[in-house]
Parts: C-alpha cells; structure tokens; sequence
C-alpha cells in the first residue's frame, strides 16, 4: 500500500492561472463579444470580466458602440450600463447610423450631449425617423449639410423631409444636383430639378459614373450640358463600364480632343478593351 507522501508526491500538478491578456486584445475581444450575433454574448462579457485583468484596464465606452448598432441595442445597452460600461457620443452614432431611435434616445437620455454630426450621419444613412426624433429634441442641425447627405446618399425622403421641416432652399445648397446624380437615383435627380436645382457638367459627368442609363437620358433630355473634353467617356472607363461607353456614344456625347480619353486611359494602366469596343475616334 503507497504511503501518502509517496501519493502526494504522485499528484499532478495545479493547472496554472491564466496570464491577463494584453490590454488592447482584452478590450477588442469585449467589444466584439458586446456586438456579437449569438445569443449567449452575455455569457462572453461576463467570462471575460471573470478572467485577469490587464494592468491599468478600466471599462470603456468602445463596449457600448459595439453594442450600439445592433438591432436589440435598448436591451444590450441597459445590460451594460448596469455593469459600469460607459456610454460616449460613439454610441449615439452607432444608434443613429443603425436607426435605432429607441437605443439613441436612452443614450441621449445617459447625457450624451446632441450634436450637429448626429442629424448629418442620420441624412446621410436615410434614418428619417432619427432626424424626425433629433428635430423633436431640439437637436442641432444644419439644414444645408442635412440636404447636402441626403442627397449624397440618395435618400429622397430624407430630402423632402429637410425642405418641409428645416426649410431648406435645394436650388441653394452649392452642388446638390451633382451629389444626387453621383447615386443614379433618376428619382432624386427629376425631383431636384423641378426644384430650380441646375444641371452642368459636373451632374453629367457624375451620373456616367454612376452608370445609370435612365439618368444620362433623362439629363440629355434636358439639355445638361455633356462638356467637350470627353471626361464622361474616362469616368466610365475607370469603372470597366463599357456599356455606359455605348450608351454615352449613342447619346452624343464629345469624345473631347482627337485621342486624349484613350491616352489618359492607357497612362493610368486601365484596360483599353472597353474603349475599343465602343469603337471610340481617333484610335
């Protein structure tokens, strides 16, 4: 029979204590288990608070934007107030550019302070109702830079709402028109119109890029301005886009001076085969 020295010398040893992770991995591994898709994520926060804790860790803001911009965000948010996370103008953003009005309005209601960049990254994700609740709220905005997202990310809505509630003059916002027809949003860019918005050249060549057939016709059934240096033919060349070349050459539009659009396209080392097959003059 083993005497029990020899049976304590036989043991295994204790399993070693976890080393505390570095700090910056400790705090990203937080913020995506705060963002996480599954179900048991605060299983994850909670087993990760219970391990070591880098020197010099405190709880950080980052952990509630993560959760921020998640569609339960009210629920999570609560939960990791409750556990000492801090809320930040981040989250509020979070909220915003998810438009989740429930989620911002308890970060507000955390004393986030309002500010202007809240109502234009709302403009600018199209979150109507966020804007509807900041506008409630007396939140900051400028109406110009309201209009001036709205249109860049081709939310018409939006637009419209900014002209009824902020009272804004579209055929005044410098460059508008432009913004708009970058979407290819044909919608947007008639109903700016009818609004006294100009087109010119940069409309046109903006809306080659955006390689919408139906706004390049319905600008050339307005008259826009198609310019002459052949800039359009380039926009398109730059995205690969041979049929908007065909279609900007079935419209009439000026290949600019004898071969400039295919040497600029060579010297930036674009493929020419797009240019050839819209048998573009002066080759």
């Amino acid at each position: 029979m083993p005497q029990p020295a020899a049976v304590a010398a036989e043991a295994p040893p204790p399993p070693p204590q976890p080393l505390p992770l570095r700090r910056h991995w400790y705090c990203e591994i937080l913020e995506a288990s705060a963002r996480s898709v599954v179900a048991d994520w605060r299983a994850k926060v909670e087993w990760l608070e219970a391990l070591p804790q880098p020197p010099g860790y405190e709880r950080h803001s980052d952990v509630c934007n993560a959760a921020a911009g998640r569609p339960d965000a009210l629920e999570r948010l609560r939960w990791l107030r409750s556990r000492g996370f801090p809320v930040s103008c981040r989250s509020a953003w979070a909220a915003a550019r998810a438009g989740n009005v429930a989620a911002l309005e308890y970060v507000l209601a955390e004393g986030v302070h309002m500010e202007e960049d809240l109502a234009t990254l709302a403009a600018k994700e199209g979150r109507l109702e966020v804007l509807a609740m900041l506008h409630a709220r007396s939140c900051p905005m400028d109406p110009m830079a309201v209009a001036s997202q709205a249109a860049e990310g081709g939310h018409l809505a939006v637009l419209a709402w900014a002209v009824e509630a902020l009272g804004v003059d579209v055929a005044a916002v410098p460059g508008l028109a432009d913004q708009a027809a970058s979407t290819g949003n044909v919608e947007l860019v008639a109903w700016l119109r009818g609004r006294g918005c100009a087109w010119s050249e940069d409309t046109f060549l903006a809306v080659a890029e955006s390689g919408c057939e139906e706004a390049l016709e319905l600008l050339v059934a307005g008259c826009c301005p198609m310019g002459e240096n052949g800039e359009p033919y380039l926009a398109a060349a730059r995205n690969s886009d041979p049929h908007t070349l065909h279609v900007l050459q079935r419209l009439g539009c000026p290949w600019g001076p004898a071969g400039r659009v295919f040497t600029a396209y060579l010297k930036c080392c674009w493929r020419g085969s797009a240019l050839t097959e819209a048998s573009a003059p002066h080759m």
